[in-house]
């Protein structure tokens, strides 16, 4: 029976990822029509953790150019500057403290860091947070 490799598995897995986040941030502007009262309400008791993927695969070159690093920063501070000033927000991250070394896949696939927690939101500290990522860790699967 044939190996089948790790990134095709994953290919389909990351393109899902992708996919969702696609979905839930084109639903995005719609709420951020509304009047700021509105998405407010929307927001009002409801606790919203960004997840954000810095794994070494996200240095591959994006689309636009750029890396998907670049992209994916661009689009969570685009979605942290439409928030609501009574949002809560936090933010965690996976692969941005551990190489991808093959020797350290173990304390790899157990990187992920909570770099703000869930509270009212700091635009400008999670906005930070997002401009010091860097990718090079491991998907923790």
């Amino acid at each position: 029976m044939a190996k089948v490799p790790r990134r095709t598995i994953f290919r389909p897995l990351a393109l899902m990822m992708a996919m969702a986040l696609a979905i839930g941030w084109t639903a995005w502007p719609s709420l951020a029509q509304n009047s700021s009262e509105s998405a407010e309400a929307a927001t009002e008791g409801s606790k919203i953790a960004l997840i954000m993927d810095a794994s070494d695969s996200m240095n591959e070159e994006d689309v636009d150019g750029g890396t998907r690093l670049d992209a994916a920063k661009r689009a969570s501070q685009q979605l942290v500057d439409s928030m609501p000033e009574t949002a809560q927000l936090g933010m965690l991250a996976y692969g941005a403290s551990e190489s991808n070394a093959p020797d350290n896949r173990e304390r790899g696939c157990q990187d992920i860091d909570v770099l703000a927690p869930v509270e009212r939101i700091n635009k400008e500290e999670l906005n930070a947070e997002i401009d010091a990522l860097k990718a090079q860790g491991y998907t923790p699967m």
